[in-house]
């Protein structure tokens, strides 16, 4: 809080009292969220300025304003228990042209504040590559585009790269966007488990300078499976909250096709199976199609219109397929173990994670465990068995019930 109210400060030295800051917030799970919205929104008051949300989440929550309100209550992030404006409206502009010859959108709300501040986690995309990827810069051109700016800048980076995009786009954004800047944090593993290891202010002339830096600093604390050869992955929980595509492609390791293997990536993920949604993604599925076989229950949670026009806006229709669903989880199972291949199932490769996002407790199989064994960077702390119950099911976060 304190960090954050620091590092605020030097982004909005020289603001007048009575100024409007815009403060930019996305749809992500950030670590502290609340806490960083809350430091941010009094940082404002502090100088006697008007803080006003202003949701950059491009077409995240169906793509209403009522939507992405929504995403952010979801998150913790309440206006009214701030007491603080929200101004949710999906109303962009046209800014004019970039050098890419395409249109430049942005957020009316982004254009009718008088300073502009973004809060968001830099880590690695789930599609694009280069030395900047998820973080300030892409919640300026992408979040605060809203929809129209989201597929606009989607289509423009298929054909001549994300790089080429945020090069071209970036200072235009900056010099016709009242935008101080931005909070960038960096997540990894504390002593207390994940969370949040860097926090800085970054001015908007710094953007394309510092990003890559913190760039590498989030590939290096990212989380990872602890093996590089699974045959089975079961996932608890997907969702737009833990990660763009629900569940995080740099983790298992189909960041280029749904569902063939990174050839860049020594990591070898043979079959997913998806168990459910978190509460906080409000029905969108976005990811599901990159698992192999589902539960049920996630379909059940599934809104097809809110996922669709998510897929159609990132150009990214294979995420929002539908795999394989069983009805229970023994179901699941029994279908999951022969997609490993020959092994038998006693020999399978199985590792069993909450999501893509918390790594630091899982479930693998004995013949995991034993390739674990005696690592520094690993405590085995126990074994279980699955309990089924009389219909063939398992709690629902397993992970957090014998965690």
């Amino acid at each position: 809080m304190e960090a954050t109210r620091a590092e605020m400060a030097t982004l909005l030295d020289g603001v007048a009292p009575g100024a409007r800051v815009g403060i930019g917030v996305g749809s992500r799970g950030i670590h502290g969220l609340v806490e960083l919205v809350t430091a941010a929104v009094a940082s404002v008051r502090a100088i006697d300025a008007v803080p006003v949300i202003i949701p950059a989440m491009g077409s995240h929550g169906g793509a209403t304003a009522e939507g992405q309100a929504a995403v952010l209550a979801s998150l913790g992030v309440d206006p009214e228990a701030l007491g603080v404006e929200i101004d949710a409206r999906m109303d962009t502009v046209d800014l004019g042209r970039s050098s890419l010859g395409v249109p430049l959108w942005a957020a009316d709300a982004a254009t009718r504040v008088d300073h502009l501040v973004l809060l968001n986690r830099v880590k690695a995309h789930t599609h694009f590559d280069g030395p900047i990827q998820s973080g300030l810069v892409k919640m300026l051109v992408i979040g605060l585009g809203k929809q129209p700016g989201a597929e606009l800048h989607h289509r423009t980076a298929t054909t001549l790269g994300w790089p080429a995009v945020t090069e071209a786009v970036v200072p235009e954004l900056v010099a016709r966007l009242p935008l101080l800047g931005g909070v960038a944090l960096v997540e990894g593993t504390t002593t207390e488990g994940h969370g949040v290891v860097h926090l800085e202010a970054v001015r908007a002339d710094e953007l394309l300078d510092r990003e890559p830096v913190l760039l590498k600093r989030a590939d290096a604390e990212m989380a990872r499976l602890p093996t590089e050869r699974v045959d089975c992955l079961v996932i608890d929980r997907i969702g737009k909250n833990i990660s763009g595509t629900g569940l995080d492609n740099n983790v298992v390791g189909r960041k280029t096709v749904a569902h063939g293997l990174d050839v860049r990536s020594s990591l070898r993920v043979t079959a997913i199976a998806v168990r459910g949604l978190t509460a906080e993604t409000g029905g969108n599925a976005l990811g599901l199609g990159l698992a192999d076989l589902c539960h049920d229950r996630a379909l059940a949670r599934r809104d097809a219109d809110t996922t669709r026009i998510n897929a159609l806006t990132a150009l990214d229709p294979v995420a929002a397929m539908v795999p394989a669903s069983l009805p229970t989880d023994a179901a699941l199972l029994d279908a999951l173990l022969p997609l490993a291949g020959l092994p038998e199932p006693e020999d399978v490769r199985l590792v069993w994670i909450r999501d893509t996002l918390h790594l630091d407790e899982l479930v693998v199989s004995p013949s995991v465990a034993a390739e674990l064994e005696g690592r520094p960077d690993v405590e085995i702390v126990g074994t279980m068995e699955l309990d089924f119950d009389a219909d063939g099911q398992l709690p629902e976060d397993l992970l957090d019930v014998v965690g």
